[in-house]
Order: structure tokens, then C-alpha cells, then sequence
């Protein structure tokens, strides 16, 4: 079986396709595969190459390989996620389009999160905001702010979307960190959140989406000034003072 590695990739990727759709059309849970012997056989490619697509379905948490033979399991949306979140770098112009994902993803769940909510919610909000008050370092505020944002979330009941959320939780913490460097940023934010927690209180969907949507444009702000502070730092001489900073 020749072609290289480009040759081989290409293989495992049409045999982990075809498996993929297999199993999500005509598999159930606890269901058998063929072991890598026999798919080898099947797909007329290498037993290296069938091993290689069984690792990948299981990476991709379809399968889990066992003594018995690879197994169906149970759709495992966090080992997807987990692979998608690497590629996101952890660089300022990367956090304006994930600025933008948030606004959209956040946005969009408000009604649904405010239907569903309940004193016990509004409770755990408000003590998040206590621990963000009492952080003594801006990671610890920062950790604490984005358990603010997936509470919410989670309070939609849409399991993929607070899965993504969670598994993007280091990006939008490197994000949530440049604003809460500057404390009259961090103050200012601190009154969009308790804003949005008084509005769920009183299940007011119109004061909820307006105190989110100031929160947004807030921190699209103070990105924007994070961002013109960077291309004047690396480019002094386009500031108009000849380069020194003060």
C-alpha cells in the first residue's frame, strides 16, 4: 500500500468517514465493530491505516477500544470539543473574533436562560460576583467571571452549547484578563454584571439583553484600546512623539 503519508492520511480519513456515518446510522451504544483485521480486509488498506482510523474514532470519543473489539459508545461532545479548542491561539486579535462569539453565543441564549431560571440561579450568580469582589489576583476575578457567563449558559439547558463553553474556557479567560488589568475596567464590568443578575431576578428579558448588551460593547471597547496600546508598543515612532512613551 504506497502514497506516502499523504497517500496513508487520506486513507484514514476516508475509513474514520465511512465508520463515523456507519455508526451514527445503524449503531447503538454498546454495539461491536470489526476489528482492525478484518476492516484492513474490508477497505483494502494496511492494518497500520485501520488502526490508525479506530484511534481517531475513539480520539473523536465514537468508539472505545476494548479486549472484546472496538465498542460504540455514548457521543462524547467533550473530546470533540477538547480537539477543537486547540486551535485557537491565545493572541489579542484571535480574542476579538472570540469577543464576537460570545456575543452572538451569550445573546442568543438570554431567553431561554432567564425561562429557566429560579431563585437558586440567581443566588449562584450573586456569589459569584462576591467572589469576583474579593479576588486578589485578576486570574483569580477573571476565573471567576467566566463561571458567571457559563452559569448563565448552563441555565439555557442547551448541553452542547454549555459544553463548548466550558471547553473554550482557558481562550476566554486569557480574554477576560486584559480588561481586568486596568482596575476602572474591572469596576465598570462589575456594574454590567450585577445589572444582568437584578434583571433575571425580576425575569426581565428587555433589562437582561439591554445590561448583556452594554457589557459586550464595554468589553468590545476596552479590547479595541487594549489592541491600539499593542500596535503603538511595537510601532513607537507611528505615535506621532518621535517614540518615547509616558
Amino acid at each position: 500500500h504506497g502514497g506516502g503519508i499523504l497517500g496513508r492520511t487520506t486513507a484514514v480519513q476516508s475509513v474514520v468517514d465511512t465508520l463515523r456515518a456507519e455508526i451514527t446510522a445503524s449503531h447503538r451504544p454498546g454495539d461491536l465493530l470489526a476489528n482492525e483485521r478484518a476492516l484492513a480486509e474490508r477497505f483494502g488498506v494496511g492494518r497500520n491505516t485501520a488502526r490508525e482510523a479506530l484511534v481517531t474514532l475513539q480520539v473523536y470519543g465514537l468508539i472505545r477500544i476494548t479486549r472484546r473489539g472496538p465498542m460504540v459508545t455514548e457521543p462524547d461532545f467533550d473530546a470533540v470539543f477538547s480537539i477543537f479548542s486547540h486551535y485557537f491561539a491565545s493572541d489579542l486579535r484571535t480574542c476579538r473574533d472570540l469577543l464576537d462569539m460570545r456575543t452572538m453565543l451569550e445573546t442568543g441564549v438570554l431567553p431561554a436562560a432567564l425561562a429557566n431560571a429560579g431563585p437558586d440561579d440567581v443566588a449562584a450568580l450573586t456569589a459569584i460576583l462576591d467572589r469576583m469582589d474579593a479576588a486578589l489576583t485578576v486570574r483569580e476575578n477573571a476565573v471567576a467571571d467566566h463561571a458567571f457567563h457559563a452559569r448563565i449558559v448552563q441555565m439555557a439547558g442547551n448541553t452542547v452549547i454549555a459544553r463548548l463553553y466550558a471547553v473554550m474556557r482557558d481562550p476566554i479567560i486569557f480574554y477576560m484578563e486584559i480588561g481586568k488589568n486596568v482596575p476602572r475596567h474591572d469596576a465598570a464590568s462589575m456594574g454590567n454584571h450585577r445589572r444582568m443578575v437584578e434583571a433575571i431576578g425580576r425575569q426581565d428579558l428587555a433589562g437582561l439583553t439591554e445590561a448583556a448588551a452594554a457589557h459586550y460593547a464595554y468589553s468590545r471597547a476596552v479590547l479595541e484600546e487594549t489592541l491600539s496600546r499593542e500596535a503603538v508598543a511595537r510601532n513607537p515612532t507611528q505615535n506621532g512623539s518621535g517614540g518615547q512613551q509616558t
